[in-house]
């Protein structure tokens, strides 16, 4: 059995985005390469262009030619990728320090440890 570690889809988002800070991305592809369902994965998605993370547009189709929906493309902004950078780094840091104070304990002195 393979288990698998809860990862906040913020941050599977967000690694995602980093791969190629510059590169248009559809919500598809994206909920293809971080296993996120579509409700997920576009809740993340609307949160970061609320916080100005990335920009939205609607791709330009003729639906009567392609037989699709036109897809919504979004791109990270300069300020999203400091910002996500910035976040991880700060995730990254919490989960190193939640494992070291998982594996020795609480150091508080005054219980004696």
């Amino acid at each position: 059995m393979k288990l698998r570690m809860k990862v906040p889809p913020l941050v599977l988002v967000a690694q995602e985005f980093l791969i190629d800070p510059t590169k248009p991305r559809y919500g598809y592809d994206l909920m293809k390469e971080t296993s996120l369902s579509s409700g997920a994965l576009y809740t993340v998605l609307h949160q970061m262009e609320e916080a100005g993370w990335v920009t939205r547009e609607t791709e330009a189709v003729d639906t009567s030619v392609e037989k699709r929906p036109a897809r919504k493309i979004y791109t990270l902004t300069g300020e999203g990728e400091r910002a996500i950078r910035l976040e991880l780094a700060e995730f990254r840091a919490q989960l190193h320090s939640e494992a070291r104070d998982s594996v020795l304990g609480d150091p508080n002195p005054a219980e004696g440890w």
